[in-house]
């Protein structure tokens, strides 16, 4: 069977599971962000698709199927709609299959609260194992207040349209519901339906049962009893299925855990976990990779770089372990002093939660490390480091094309599609260095160099055996890689949810 045919196929097999699933289904997705922001122009409302995970995960499928979108308002234009009783949806498109969005409708204290308190830092840091526990976190009254007032008021607020879309829709329909911002929705809603399909995806770590004990059973308990009130739960690796499942077992009576075929029965109510590692839509990305910016940004970057290039690309903050991956690059310098002026690393760092006083700090160490090391090498045509502190991602994907080794050295990380964007679109054949603790390390095992996240010194060889790594063997793994990605992109992803979903139906 050619290329041609296997991709029909493929097409033919997405379409029909569509079809089987969402005929007598309606379907509702409900994130933290949706998958469209808004704009107001001289009063006219456009559409743009927003960059988050979640449109990004079901891009295949929307375009494919009817579907209602619950989310937050993150611009006045939205909170304007959310504002309107009588209508807060707008629909993203004309055509069929009907595409709608639907904003709750919050105040923003609540939303404060629920977010730059609970969402961002304590359950983050909670699931990236950022706490230094000796010293935090504390929970005082204000985290009390910020749970009951801020993440409990608003996963109500989510539960509650959800129920109300459920009315106007006028069936059972299958319920997706995304990460660790809506924690509590499933068991609101199941208090009230008890006949809907939900399908919870988790994209962040599952720690272990011995951090979560360091919260209160008042916000522990009740996130591990309404997840298990979905039908099917979706982690990134087997490792966070298995974290959860001790959770559940150390926490929680009344319930039989089937480690070996990943399930639970809880209070009679049966639940499935499943492992899938998101993926990219590499026509999209092919087509980004390709436009006018990129291709202006690549010849700009190409006459800043030397013979060779490492590229990382990274929200500035504490879990990418930036810090240890610049002081290995600086080690390999000390060492490896042929390579003064022969090597750039190109580092695109996109300020993050700057409201939150670490990662402020944070963005300050990395700018004095970067400073430190060019101080150190650069000279009168040569700068050891080039950082770009900006959301830009045009220039992160013009800098993927150019690398020679992608390194990506994190903590505790989920899912960081950057680590499968880069082999799609790089040019050089090029290597990539990830951290064991990655998620996406223990999916491209075989076609990558891994490293502890804490070994600065064996993070400085794996840059410096990359850089030397015979082209031909470098052709042959990039060759290796590429295959993987392109049979597991995010179609696959999404197609072997469907199938699971329907398993369970």
């Amino acid at each position: 069977m050619n290329i041609n045919q296997n991709n029909n196929k493929e097409k033919s097999n997405f379409e029909s599971l569509c079809i089987d699933i969402f005929k007598n289904n309606n379907l509702i997705i409900t994130s933290h962000r949706g998958p469209i922001d808004l704009l107001e122009n001289n009063n006219n409302i456009t559409t743009k698709k927003s960059g988050t995970t979640a449109s990004t995960a079901f891009g295949e499928l929307i375009n494919k199927v009817s579907f209602s979108w619950i989310t937050n308002p993150t611009k006045d234009i939205e909170r304007k709609l959310a504002e309107n009783e009588n209508n807060n949806s707008i629909p993203i498109s004309s055509n069929e299959p009907t595409k709608i969005i639907r904003y709750i409708n919050s105040s923003r204290r609540a939303y404060h609260k629920y977010y730059n308190i609970i969402c961002n830092p304590l359950l983050w840091y909670l699931h990236h194992q950022m706490w230094n526990f000796p010293y935090n976190p504390n929970i005082d009254e204000n985290i009390q207040d910020a749970w009951i007032n801020g993440y409990v008021h608003i996963n109500e607020n989510f539960a509650n349209t959800i129920l109300e879309e459920i009315k106007i829709q006028n069936n059972n329909p299958i319920i997706i519901i995304q990460d660790y911002h809506l924690y509590l929705v499933p068991e609101l809603i199941r208090k009230v339906n008890k006949n809907c399909f939900i399908h919870y995806i988790i994209y962040t770590p599952w720690t272990s049962s011995r951090n979560w004990a360091m919260l209160p059973t008042y916000i522990r308990n009740p996130i591990l009893t309404s997840l298990l009130c979905s039908n099917l739960i979706v982690f990134q690796t087997r490792d966070d299925a298995r974290n959860f499942l001790n959770c559940c077992e150390e926490f929680l009576s009344d319930i039989t855990i089937d480690y070996q075929n990943l399930s639970v029965i809880y209070k009679n109510h049966s639940v499935k976990l499943n492992i899938a590692p998101i993926s990219i839509n590499i026509k999209e990305i092919d087509s980004l990779a390709n436009s006018t910016p990129v291709t202006t940004y690549k010849k700009e970057l190409e006459q800043l770089s030397t013979e060779s290039t490492i590229v990382r690309i990274d929200r500035a903050e504490p879990t990418k372990n930036i810090l240890r991956g610049f002081e290995a690059y600086k080690i390999m310098l000390e060492k490896e002093k042929h390579l003064l002026n022969k090597v750039t690393f190109l580092a695109f760092l996109a300020p993050s939660r700057l409201h939150i006083s670490q990662y402020k700090r944070y963005l300050i160490e990395v700018e004095n490390k970067i400073n430190e090391i060019n101080i150190k090498f650069q000279t009168k045509t040569w700068k050891p480091i080039i950082p770009f502190y900006e959301n830009n991602y045009a220039r992160a994907l013009a800098g993927l094309k150019i690398y020679d080794v992608f390194l990506q050295n994190a903590t505790i990380d989920g899912t960081n599609l950057v680590t499968k964007q880069a082999p799609i679109v790089n040019e050089k054949n090029g290597t990539i260095i990830l951290s064991e603790t990655s998620s996406v390390s223990k999916e491209l095992t075989d076609y990558v160099i891994k490293v502890a996240p804490t070994d600065i010194a064996g993070t400085a060889t794996a840059l410096y055996q990359s850089l030397i790594t015979k082209e031909t063997d470098r052709k042959n793994n990039y060759k290796n890689i590429i295959e993987y990605i392109e049979s597991h992109d995010n179609k696959s992803w999404i197609r072997t949810q469907l199938q699971w979903i329907r398993e369970l139906l």
